[in-house]
């Protein structure tokens, strides 16, 4: 049936109450009992009209016998102001086994306004069952409100109806939102259309309350007099903060005529003058930094994202999709720093900030765990920019949000640069160096494969400092770590077990000493600390933490006793990235407070277990490299144990016995002897291992002990009931610590050497 939006029946209101129609309800006698959960309706009760001590107002409304939906949304509305949703089911039943079309759904929504039924949606009793209806409801609606027919119907309302169709057309356009900006800039740039473009522009001046970005993001259209229909429909808003957009027109040279007086036209309309040319690079510097800074609002929908606005250039049409707001901000703020730039290309603030915008923006789009590249598109704004600039860069964004700006500063600094520049601060360390201290993980990943691709040809200031970052990428195993600081073993055990069933792996320190080892050793994810800590204390354990680049990004979870409870949340409030958790035990509470403090780290820096594998691997890479060079600037031994545990990451095995082959070592050379005699390895993963040994032994001879190498002929001599590949790969490294012996022997027999049991 059609559903019925105004009733002809007379609604009984609280101010007009009649108590006809009783009979009618006592139809609802006896209804079965329902369970009330998750998307059940409120349990049926005998019909409550035989209550007698019913409560006479709700006896009125329930009397009332509602029939169309506008009567049926109305008594509900009563039954909740009345607190008397128990009696709402046979109502809402009826209400929702209708079906409804799009414009239905939009016409109750203007009939009963948006709040009624978000009331529906959060009320205890009724609002399980009506959630996904409401849902509906506002879906559906917004579904009309956008549909492309309706949007241009609406236009063609817009251009030839009376003021008073015109006035419903431009409250139909903002009821579609964004959905109506791109029809109705399709006609403010066509010249054929010039006879609508003062309706247009009065519409679109309306919907910047909306938002204002689709005009912005216009602006960048080629086509002048566009910019200038543009322009025209700010002057009749109070936008006054897009007033910096209108600048670059305003005061450039090269601006063309009809676009450049409408901007100044504009801003005589919002300022009363036009700056001067220094006055104006100033504010676009201002705006820049705003934006960069995210003291900007922008408005999230429900995933979070921003719609992202832009012009084709191509179709000379409008683009949106939807963003993550960092992206939305680094775009807008490179935007306003490119138009500095134009008014000011010898500025030297501007030249850094706006090659630190397009460096964070193409970071941001080819992902913040991929290096960016030096494609067509980013050589013509590299172009001409010197080493020194992405210096400025990389120096000036270091510990801030905007490390991506760093990250990808090194990665084209990697293309353009040399080894020279890890010598351009004498003395001291260069910034490259520094880089690779950095608290973001991804920042010190590119500045050692930066000074990697240089290949500097002999030790340079720093590298220390940059092996010891080096040993903490590689530190990972594909699971997230948890550090548990806590002198009371118990409790760090049982917090530990929590956490371990979450999916965490879970390494527990009795002392803060122990503690900040284990961190920076180790890849962790989140640091808890008991209050108790000792050796040394919570204070100098935390600042350690926080001093230290490794740890520096790291939440850390503070808990202790109850009556602590002011100590530690001012000790919260001094320790950035820090909160007080309470020692919950059951896992959801753990895992609510786990997440609420790995939130409190900046998303630039939020590395996931995945990527952080990759990043490992590409460490890994760079110190196999490392370890090939004939003159080493690097000791990589003391590194062993790291190699050591990679044998038994399946991603970082291969890596690791191609470093370890080349350490020329005997920990080195047992390493890979143990990780080929191990029957459960897989068997190509043993077979490298036997090849790696075999190298090594080429390349530094046999460093084994003697009991060793006997252990070994013992080992392949005891084989024989094993398959041949494990005869094969023991027979592969005994066949080149004879081979090197004879080298070392200049090729006589062999008389110390124990007798391989070979089968004739």
């Amino acid at each position: 049936m059609a559903m019925q939006i105004h009733s002809h029946r007379p609604f009984l209101s609280s101010s007009h109450r009649t108590f006809s129609l009783c009979c009618g309800c006592l139809l609802l006698l006896i209804l079965p009992a329902v369970g009330w959960s998750q998307g059940q309706l409120p349990r049926a009760q005998q019909n409550p009209l035989l209550d007698p001590t019913l409560d006479p107002t709700i006896r009125i409304v329930l009397e009332s016998e509602p029939e169309t939906t506008a009567e049926l949304v109305r008594t509900l509305r009563l039954l909740l102001d009345l607190d008397a949703a128990r009696y709402a089911r046979p109502y809402l039943q009826q209400l929702m086994d209708q079906q409804y079309t799009d414009e239905e759904y939009a016409a109750l929504i203007e009939e009963f306004g948006a709040d009624t039924f978000m009331e529906f949606r959060l009320s205890e009793e009724i609002g399980p069952a009506t959630n996904a209806w409401v849902s509906e409801v506002f879906e559906g609606a917004q579904r009309h409100h956008r549909s492309p027919a309706r949007i241009a119907a609406l236009i063609d309302q817009l251009k030839t109806g009376s003021n008073f169709q015109q006035a419903k057309a431009i409250s139909g356009l903002s009821a579609a939102g964004s959905a109506a900006f791109g029809p109705l800039l399709g006609v403010l740039k066509d010249p054929a259309q010039a006879e609508y473009h003062p309706a247009i522009r009065t519409a679109l001046a309306r919907m910047t309350v909306i938002s204002m970005y689709p005009l912005l993001a216009a602006l960048e259209s080629d086509d002048p007099a566009f910019r200038a229909e543009i322009y025209k429909t700010f002057a009749q808003t109070q936008a006054y903060q897009a007033g910096p957009f209108f600048l670059r027109d305003a005061l450039s040279e090269e601006a063309p005529q009809i676009a450049k007086d409408a901007a100044r036209g504009t801003l005589r309309s919002f300022r009363g003058l036009v700056p001067s040319q220094d006055r104006a690079v100033e504010l676009l510097i201002e705006a820049a930094l705003a934006f960069r800074d995210q003291s900007i609002a922008l408005e999230l929908d429900d995933s979070n994202m921003v719609e992202g606005w832009s012009w084709d250039q191509s179709n000379n049409s409008l683009l949106m999709k939807p963003m993550n707001p960092r992206d939305v901000y680094a775009i807008w703020t490179a935007r306003l720093l490119e138009d500095a730039k134009v008014l000011a290309p010898e500025h030297p603030t501007v030249q850094r900030l706006y090659l630190a915008a397009k460096l964070e923006a193409a970071q941001y789009e080819a992902g913040l765990g991929t290096p960016v590249s030096l494609t067509p598109e980013n050589q013509t704004w590299l172009e001409g920019v010197s080493p020194e600039l992405l210096l400025q860069v990389i120096e000036n964004n270091l510990s801030s949000r905007h490390t991506p700006a760093a990250a990808a500063a090194l990665s084209v600094l990697k293309e353009v640069g040399s080894a020279d520049l890890l010598l351009e601060r004498t003395p001291g360390l260069s910034r490259v160096v520094l880089a690779a201290n950095s608290p973001d993980i991804r920042v010190r990943l590119a500045a050692m494969e930066t000074i990697a691709a240089w290949n500097p040809p002999e030790p340079y200031p720093g590298c220390s400092f940059v092996l010891r970052m080096a040993n903490h990428l590689m530190q990972h195993n594909g699971r997230p770590l948890v550090v548990i600081v806590d002198p009371i073993r118990s409790r760090a055990q049982q917090l530990g077990g929590l956490i371990l069933d979450l999916g965490y792996d879970v390494q527990t320190a009795s002392t803060g000493q122990e503690g900040f080892k284990f961190a920076t050793v180790n890849r962790c994810q989140l640091i808890l600390v008991a209050s108790n800590v000792a050796i040394p204390g919570i204070e100098l354990t935390l600042s350690q933490f926080r001093h230290d680049p490794r740890t520096y990004a790291i939440p850390i979870g503070i808990y202790g006793k109850l009556d602590q409870e002011k100590y530690l949340l001012n000790l919260s409030e001094r320790t950035a990235r820090s909160r007080r958790i309470l020692v919950a035990i059951d896992p959801p509470s753990i895992e609510f407070q786990i997440q609420e403090l790995l939130a409190l780290t900046p998303d630039a820096w939020v590395v996931l277990p995945k990527e952080g594998m990759e990043m490992a691997e590409r460490a890994f890479a760079v110190v196999a490299k490392w370890s090939e060079e004939r003159t080493p600037k690097y000791d990589l031994k003391p590194l062993i144990s790291t190699f050591e545990h990679a044998l038994f990451v399946p991603q970082l095995a291969s890596s690791s016995m191609k470093i370890l082959s080349n350490l020329g070592t005997r920990e080195s050379q047992l390493a890979l002897i143990e990780i080929a005699g191990m029957d459960t390895r897989p068997i190509l993963l043993r077979q490298e291992a036997a090849d790696s040994f075999a190298k090594s032994v080429k390349k530094f001879g046999t460093l084994l002990t003697t009991d060793e190498v006997v252990n070994l002929y013992d080992r392949y001599n005891r084989s024989e009931i094993e398959p041949i590949e494990v005869q094969e790969l023991l027979g592969l490294m005994l066949d080149a610590i004879e081979e090197k012996a004879k080298d070392f022997a200049g090729n006589q027999p062999l008389t110390d050497v124990p007798v391989r049991e070979v089968d004739e």
